[in-house]
């Protein structure tokens, strides 16, 4: 919407940041800490609940991924692009 507003400058993106820092933080938002999308994308990762899982996906707009998830998501200005 704000970019829509031509509130933000070209060239913002979508930062993931998890509630890092902590036991509680599952593998889910570990693999999503730090990924960079555009506006319109979705965050997207790979991880495993153990070692001996299997590999799962997860995809989403913007936090939360899970319910009592603690992760926010920033912008960031990454230039005309």
């Amino acid at each position: 919407n704000a970019r829509d507003r031509a509130l933000l400058p070209p060239g913002m993106v979508k930062v993931w940041i998890a509630a890092v820092g902590s036991e509680r933080t599952c593998k889910v938002c570990m693999a999503l800490d730090g990924k960079v999308i555009d506006l319109d994308g979705e965050f997207s990762a790979t991880y495993q609940m153990t070692d001996l899982s299997a590999p799962r996906n997860v995809t989403t707009l913007c936090p939360t991924a899970h319910p009592a998830c603690r992760c926010g998501m920033g912008l960031e200005y990454r230039g005309n692009q």
